[in-house]
C-alpha cells in the first residue's frame, strides 16, 4: 500500500471521528470509546506512522470541547487542516521535541523544590 493511500485511510477515519465529536456531556462516554477504537486500529494498521500531537489532544480533550466553544473551534480547525494535508498525501513533520518525560515528574520536581526551600528556610537560614 502506498504512503498516500495510508494517509487517506487515516484521514477518513479522523473525519468520521470529527463528525461524531460530542457537543454535550452525555455523549462523552461513547466518544471516548470511539477514540480508543481509533487508537487501537491505527496502532494495529499503521504502527509506523506517527500522528501529530494535535490528534492526541483531540482524542483526549472532548470534555473541554463540550465546555469551551472557542477551544472546540480551534481544535476542529486544526484537525480539519491536518485532514486536508493528509488527503493530499502530506503529513506534517513529526517532531519528538517537547516534553520527553511523563508530566507527573513535574509534580515530583515541585515537591523536591518545596522540600529544599523549607529545609533552607527552617534549618540553614533559621
Amino acid at each position: 500500500m502506498e504512503r498516500r493511500d495510508r494517509y487517506l485511510m487515516l484521514a477518513e477515519a479522523l473525519k468520521r471521528l470529527q463528525k461524531s465529536s460530542p457537543v454535550e456531556k452525555l455523549q462523552l462516554d461513547g466518544w471516548y470509546e470511539s477514540s480508543r477504537k481509533f487508537t487501537a486500529w491505527k496502532d494495529a494498521e499503521f504502527p509506523h506512522i506517527p500522528l501529530p500531537s494535535l490528534v492526541m489532544f483531540y482524542l483526549h480533550d472532548a470534555d473541554i470541547r463540550v465546555k469551551d466553544e472557542d477551544y472546540r473551534k480551534d481544535q476542529e480547525a486544526a484537525l480539519s487542516d491536518l485532514i486536508a494535508m493528509m488527503e493530499k498525501g502530506v503529513m506534517p513533520a513529526y517532531s519528538r521535541k517537547g516534553i520527553t518525560f511523563h508530566p507527573r515528574w513535574l509534580g515530583v520536581a515541585g515537591l523536591v523544590a518545596l522540600a529544599f526551600a523549607l529545609y533552607w528556610i527552617f534549618v540553614v537560614a533559621g
